[in-house]
């Protein structure tokens, strides 16, 4: 490109000729790369991910250039930082729980085994890191990125850390901090109500939070204490699998009552047509 711009400006100086086809032959080149590029682009990044949607849509982003709505500035008036966080903390809600409820849960138990966090080794922090995608920084401004760059010398600290945090049943208290940013809900944000909060934490918070939740998850799906048509959460579960429960039990109840639960076979008829049965 840089020997296609200078063949250019040689051209437009001089009018000669066999300047002006060095160009063109330059140019040629250029635009027919371009092209290859582009294509090998789009066959990496876009066809060979239509079976992975976020790395698809990942990559869609990136080439269309979207203009993310998180980029725009607030305004003058709502620039005050503590009417801001006030408004934040004051959100309905409450982690009251009473003994009463905590009775229930203890009387209702599914099982009768009891979860306990085990220790890792470096290999499940190494496994971890490499499957977070956020680079953002927390309070202590320690991104993904520079983390991995550490890697395998901080593999053994940050294993004692979160090792020393299970056995102890501890959270370190440095990793509860966060940066609150207020993300405009909306292109045109005119009150505190039309702000979200989002909390950036340490990024070594998150891994010990995937660990706990790691070990629970295998916990509770190795004693099948989820109900079968829990869909929420879950791997390999989705709102299709949830539709598919419920349009079973619709069939099934249907079959039972001889449609009666639809009123008439006319309405059955309908339900069929929606649900492309």
């Amino acid at each position: 490109m840089k020997r296609r711009n200078e063949a250019h400006n040689r051209a437009r100086k001089t009018r000669d000729e066999s300047h002006i086809q060095v160009y063109k032959e330059l140019k040629y080149i250029v635009n027919t790369a371009i092209a290859t590029e582009k294509k090998a682009y789009f066959d990496q990044y876009i066809n060979k991910n239509y079976n992975n949607p976020r790395k698809l849509w990942k990559h869609l982003k990136n080439t269309i250039n979207i203009q993310n709505k998180n980029d725009t500035p607030l305004p003058e008036y709502l620039s005050n930082p503590d009417e801001i966080n006030d408004a934040f903390l004051n959100v309905p809600g409450s982690d009251f729980v009473s003994s009463s409820v905590l009775d229930i849960v203890q009387e209702r138990r599914a099982i009768n085994k009891s979860f306990k966090l085990t220790p890792i080794n470096g290999q499940d922090v190494l496994k971890v890191l490499r499957s977070l995608h956020s680079n953002a920084s927390g309070s202590d401004g320690i991104s993904l990125d520079m983390l991995l760059s550490t890697l395998p010398d901080s593999e053994v600290v940050i294993t004692k850390i979160i090792n020393d945090s299970i056995m102890t049943n501890t959270f370190p208290s440095s990793w509860t901090e966060s940066v609150v940013r207020p993300i405009p809900k909306n292109s045109n944000p005119s009150e505190v109500k039309d702000l979200r909060p989002i909390s950036l934490l340490s990024c070594l918070s998150k891994v010990l939070e995937k660990i706990v939740s790691n070990q629970l998850t295998e916990f509770v799906e190795a004693n099948s204490i989820l109900p079968a048509v829990q869909s929420g959460f879950r791997k390999k579960r989705s709102t299709t699998t949830a539709l598919l429960s419920v349009l079973d039990e619709i069939l099934l109840v249907s079959e039972l009552e001889d449609h009666e639960i639809l009123g008439s076979k006319r309405s059955w008829h309908n339900l069929r047509k929606v649900f492309g049965i």
